[in-house]
């Protein structure tokens, strides 16, 4: 279940630092093994009980953002379908 500490400009769940540290502490961070590098500039991913929290992968204990199972299908649908690639210019 989740409990934001309110909500951001997209009415995503927005978790706060402190809140996300203690919701997350059993549950391991996914990242990339692409995300290497001086740049890091990735984002950690963690399945959690009834969705998928994101973070920064530069600022552990920054906020999470929490999306539903739909949600995310959603965005993975996306990034398979090239809904969000860049125009060659």
């Amino acid at each position: 279940m989740f409990r934001p500490a309110h909500l951001d400009s997209a009415s995503h769940p927005v978790t706060s630092a402190p809140a996300a540290a203690a919701a997350s502490a059993d549950r391991a961070w996914l990242r990339s093994s692409f995300c290497q590098g001086a740049a890091d500039t990735c984002v950690d991913v963690q399945l959690e009980p009834g969705g998928v929290g994101v973070r920064d992968s530069k600022d552990l204990d920054g906020p999470v953002l929490r999306f539903t199972p739909e949600e995310w299908e959603a965005f993975l649908r996306g990034v398979r379908n090239g809904e969000f690639e860049l125009p060659l210019i």
